[in-house]
Formats: structure tokens, sequence, C-alpha cells
């Protein structure tokens, strides 16, 4: 009730005429990505919340995730961009320190060539994973973390590269999300590839929005809106909308976990919070 209360003073201080203001993200690395679905509705439904009208636009043209970031401090391509955190990111740019994937981000599987499914699938320790090559993007604070638990990576310059060493057989494995494999699934299974289904990585980060280090509205507002969703439970129901039936179809209680370190953790991560971390819910839903 005094959420409700909060949400409907909000819509009443909003001036009758105010002009939207216009949002610029990194516009998706294909056309048929469709990894940024999740992160946008999350951003557009925080910030009609906010007290603020904003209309959210994809950038002109397309970067990679480091050159995205940096945009951010340039002031007029980019306003807001979601990508884990580290320590330098969070010094350089204004991280809104809520989790977007409320940690699930660094829960990973693997995608492998269909024909080593059985060769993988017997493989029980972590250091038997270390034999073999994994790739990550270049850029991605994932291969950083990856080579600091003594596993070797090949950096990927694009996000196609990443696939295609993983096709070629330069790359034997390709961690990703538990919440962002499927849909590159359904995009390269008839190539070949499929999902492990016996290996889970774990180990703890957070993908923020972040604005530029100077943009402390934008930020606000972003918090804000964030911080009434998680009061009314739409924080975590918006998660499980569009990933519960996969997170139980990955059936994370039936894997090998392995464990591992990050050392780019920054010491501000809201870890305290447990009500902003995935903890493998007992029903995947919000009833």
């Amino acid at each position: 009730m005094k959420a409700l209360l909060l949400i409907l003073l909000v819509g009443l201080c909003l001036p009758v005429f105010a002009v939207p203001e216009i949002v610029y993200y990194p516009r998706p690395a294909t056309v048929t990505d469709r990894r940024s679905e999740y992160p946008l509705e999350l951003l557009k439904r925080a910030l009609a919340l906010s007290g603020r009208q904003y209309y959210l636009r994809p950038s002109k043209q397309r970067y990679p995730q480091s050159e995205a970031l940096k945009q951010l401090n340039l002031g007029d391509r980019i306003d807001v961009v979601w990508s884990m955190t580290s320590e330098e990111r969070e010094q350089r740019y204004r991280p809104v320190r809520i989790p977007i994937y409320q940690g699930l981000i660094g829960w990973r599987v693997f995608l492998i060539q269909q024909e080593r499914a059985k060769e993988i699938g017997a493989l029980a320790e972590l250091e038997t994973l270390r034999g073999y090559q994994m790739v990550q993007g270049f850029d991605w604070p994932d291969r950083v973390i990856l080579e600091a638990n003594e596993i070797r990576v090949i950096p990927a310059q694009k996000y196609e590269d990443n696939f295609i060493a993983l096709r070629t057989g330069e790359a034997e494995l390709f961690p990703r999300s538990v919440i962002e494999v499927w849909g590159e699934l359904t995009r390269y299974e008839n190539r070949g590839l499929q999902i492990d289904n016996t290996h889970l990585l774990i180990y703890p980060t957070a993908a923020y929005y972040f604005v530029a280090a100077d943009n402390e509205r934008l930020a606000r507002d972003i918090k804000v809106g964030l911080e009434m969703m998680i009061e009314i439970g739409e924080y975590r129901c918006l998660l499980l909308e569009y990933f519960g039936e996969l997170l139980q179809k990955a059936e994370l209680n039936k894997r090998v976990v392995h464990a591992l370190n990050n050392p780019l953790l920054p010491p501000k991560t809201p870890l305290a919070r447990r009500e902003l971390w995935f903890r493998t819910y007992s029903t995947l839903d919000c009833r």
C-alpha cells in the first residue's frame, strides 16, 4: 500500500507538458541479438516510476562493449550502458548498484560442439576443465575472471567471433550466462552447437546500468525506479517472467558446480542485500 501510494504521488508530481528526455543505449550487436530485451524492459519500467519522463532510443551505430562505455563520458552518443561491473569501471563511470540480472550473469553454462557433448559431460573436476580452451570477448570482465582462475581463454574481437572460434574448433568451450545462452542456442543449434547439461560455473558478479561519471540525475532516477520495483515485487517477477522457464529448463540443481573467484568484484557490491540476488527460488514464478 505504501509503495502504491508513492507511485501515485510521483505521477501527480509530473509536469503536465513535460517533454520526454531521450536516453540513448547501445544498439544490439546484431539484428538477431535479443540480449537487450530484458535490460531494456527493466530500464523502461524503472524510468517510468522515476518521476521524470524518458524516451529510450538505440544508438545510431554499434559499438564493442568497451567502446560503448567510453561513449558515456563523451556525452553525445550513448547515455546508459548495461555491463558487468569491475572496480575500474566503477571508477570511470557512475554505476547504479542494483544487479540487473540478480547475479545470474555470473552463473555460466557451456556452449559446445554437439559431437563433444559426451566427452565434456564425463568431466567432473575443475582441474580437468582447465585443460580445455575457452573463448570470451576480449573486453569482457569474464575473460579476466576466467584467466585469474587459471583457465585458458581465447579473446574474441567481436561478439560473433566467439561462435566462429567454437564452431571451427579453435575453442572448445564458450561459457555463457544461463539466462543468455538459450537465445543464442536457437540461432546456432543448426550449426552444430548445443548446451552442455553437466557443468555450472558460478562466480559472484553483477551487471549494472552505467551512466556518465557526472550524470548524477539519470543514475538517481534509474535507482529510484528500481528500488520501487523491488518494494512492490516487480523486480523479482520481471526476471522470472523473462527467464523462469529457462532456469527450470537448465536443471541447475543437477549440475556439477565449479565455484570461481572474482578478483574484479568491487568492495561496494551490495552482497548483503539478499533481495537483490537470485537464490534458486523454491518456485520459479510469482504466485
